[in-house]
C-alpha cells in the first residue's frame, strides 16, 4: 500500500502545481497520516518534497519529528 500512498501524493503535488499555474497562489497542503505505511527513506523523501508548501499533516508516528528539518509547529493530542 505504500506505493498507492506515494502515487496519490505525486498526483496531489501535480494538482497543486496546476492550481498554482492558474491562480499564482499556492494552496494549503493537507496530508492525513500519509506516513503510516512508508519506510524511513520514503518518509524523509516526502518531508523534503513538502518544504515549499504550507502543510498541515497528521501522524500517529511520534518519531516523525526527528526527521523534520524545516520550520514547523507541533500540536500533540493526548
Amino acid at each position: 500500500r505504500s506505493e498507492q500512498r506515494l502515487t496519490l501524493f505525486w498526483l496531489l503535488l501535480c494538482e497543486i502545481e496546476l492550481i498554482y499555474e492558474q491562480t499564482k497562489k499556492r494552496p494549503l497542503l493537507l496530508l492525513d497520516d500519509i506516513f503510516s505505511e512508508l519506510d524511513l527513506i520514503n518518509k524523509t523523501y516526502v518531508l523534503k518534497l513538502i518544504h515549499q508548501y504550507q502543510t498541515i499533516l497528521t501522524s500517529a508516528d511520534s518519531t516523525l519529528t526527528n526527521f523534520i528539518d524545516i520550520p514547523h509547529s507541533i500540536i500533540t493530542l493526548p
